[in-house]
């Protein structure tokens, strides 16, 4: 990643572009899998320190197949940039997370277990067997077209399945699925996870 590696050179805080971060020597390979793989036409990054040992970056990629980001885009980006900055640095100030404490052991064997569990059991009897099924695979990543392959159902199935566990849960977005489960997972612990 042109960006990691520019940050280990000791990149400073600011708005860049990935055209500025690798100079002209971005691999045209990387390049290629990259833009392919996420869709974007362009990338920029807002390098946010926020305490010693602890940077954040913040990308953005641009889908449209416009021009460049142009100067008064990356300016405005750059206006906001002291804002942002603060706003990180505000809330990541302590060197411990502010999440729930896991009840599960941190050894990857439990840990392991632990996420397996919450995963069978998201969402709990609130849902079918069959919702529950489409919750584990849109929480491990898999689109409509693969969750469909997987369960042997049709993508419309999948879509109707998806809408009623949403609605169950009341849930707008596979974000708020994703944060219904990390919640699940920190707070119940491993033993008590019951698989309905």
């Amino acid at each position: 990643d042109p960006f990691m590696q520019a940050l280990e050179q000791g990149l400073p805080a600011g708005v860049w572009t990935l055209a500025q971060v690798s100079q002209g020597r971005l691999d045209p390979e990387y390049r290629h899998h990259f833009y392919q793989a996420t869709g974007w036409q362009e990338e920029v990054g807002l390098i946010l320190p926020v305490r010693d040992g602890l940077t954040l970056m913040l990308f953005l990629g641009r889908l449209d197949k416009r021009s460049t980001l142009s100067r008064d885009e990356l300016a405005r980006l750059e206006g906001v940039f002291p804002l942002v900055h603060s706003l990180c640095r505000q809330q990541w100030q302590q060197s411990q997370p502010l999440l729930a404490q896991s009840t599960a052991q941190p050894d990857s064997t439990s840990l392991k277990s632990a996420v397996e569990q919450a995963m069978a059991s998201v969402g709990g009897d609130r849902l079918t067997r069959r919702e529950r099924q489409v919750a584990e695979l849109l929480l491990q990543g898999l689109d409509t077209e693969a969750i469909a392959a997987a369960l042997g159902i049709g993508n419309g199935t999948v879509k109707n399945h998806r809408k009623h566990l949403y609605g169950k849960l009341r849930l707008g977005s596979r974000a708020e699925l994703f944060n219904l489960f990390l919640n699940h997972l920190i707070t119940a612990p491993v033993g008590d996870i019951q698989t309905p």
